[in-house]
């Protein structure tokens, strides 16, 4: 599965997503950040919230250059497989663009759930394939 973020380019990687801020719960202490890519997102959150920040990212370039900027980086798939320090929970999971690139999102879900601490939350975007831009390049 890895293979296929090889040939991406970096900047593929680079988004801060800065219009998620109305989405994301106050009161953050510890957030996973799933597909966190090169963690300009989780660094926006570290700064904002003083929160700590978990990225879990398949490409290996981009978990180096997220490594740099969170707490803890696993370059890994999201999946049953993923080695997370039993006991560890999140106030927030973050799936930004990402559910649609798994093979099992429901199970992404599910996984994600037992990761949440009492009253924690997922936030997830889904690209809109219908936005008219996305149906020009198609």
């Amino acid at each position: 599965m890895k293979e296929i973020y090889r040939d991406k380019d970096i900047s593929y990687y680079s988004h801060t997503r800065t219009e998620l801020l109305p989405y994301i719960p106050g009161n953050l202490k510890t957030v996973l950040d799933v597909g966190c890519a090169t963690g300009n997102f989780g660094q926006m959150l570290k700064e904002l919230y003083q929160c700590k920040v978990w990225g879990i990212e398949p490409d290996e370039r981009s978990a180096k250059a997220a490594a740099l900027k969170l707490d803890t980086v696993i370059n890994a798939q999201f999946d049953n497989e993923v080695q997370i320090p039993a006991g560890q929970k999140f106030d927030c999971i973050f799936f930004n663009d990402v559910l649609e690139h798994l093979a099992q999102p429901d199970e992404a879900l599910l996984l994600a759930s037992t990761l949440l601490a009492e009253g924690g939350h997922i936030v997830a975007s889904i690209p809109n394939i219908r936005f008219y831009p996305v149906m020009l390049s198609l």
